[in-house]
């Protein structure tokens, strides 16, 4: 009884290695399983069982293709763009003089452009990022906002690997700069 046993595993083990099953598609699993099971005690699936299971699996094999081909022919601004994407908090000093203030900012990518919304003390700023030098190890993040500022934000990680940002922000008035700080808020959920 063990040896059947044995050589049951190891003909499932065969099959998985000659037609992979998606470990993200269970029903495409339950159909193999189901398919191995009835081969195990001695009945032929069902062509419609085998149909089915050989459409599952095809699908998602191009659904991991798919997947992949995303990854491999992406640039390292949109890399970098998908990883700064997030809700942060925000410790800062006004341009031109010693006020601190806190606040939020939130990073979304809309197509292949940054927007950023700041938020401080129920005021909204709204403006554009950009990722400068993205495959140097010093890359930038330049905003500017329409209500008048600019920023250039150092790319940082903190221990845990969630960016930090961080960096002067000036009133395009001429007048001096301010200094800001992002922490990236974790509760966020991209």
């Amino acid at each position: 009884m063990d040896v059947i046993r044995w050589i049951g595993v190891f003909a499932a083990v065969l099959m998985l290695q000659v037609s992979p099953v998606s470990a993200q598609d269970p029903a495409a699993q339950a159909a193999a399983l189901a398919a191995q099971q009835a081969r195990e005690q001695g009945q032929e699936p069902s062509p419609t069982a085998k149909a089915e299971a050989a459409a599952k699996d095809a699908q998602a094999r191009q659904a991991e293709e798919a997947a992949a081909a995303d990854v491999i022919y992406r640039t390292p601004r949109e890399v970098l763009q998908d990883a700064l994407v997030g809700t942060y908090y925000l410790v800062g000093q006004l341009p031109g003089g010693g006020i601190t203030y806190s606040g939020k900012v939130i990073l979304l990518r809309q197509g292949g452009r940054m927007a950023v919304v700041r938020r401080i003390g129920g005021e909204d700023l709204q403006g554009k990022a950009e990722v400068r030098d993205p495959e140097s190890p010093d890359p930038i993040l330049d905003v500017t906002f329409d209500q008048g500022y600019a920023m250039n934000y150092s790319i940082f990680r903190d221990m845990d690997g969630y960016p930090v940002l961080a960096g002067r922000i000036r009133s395009l008035d001429g007048s001096l700069p301010g200094y800001e700080t992002l922490f990236f808020d974790t509760q966020f959920k991209k």
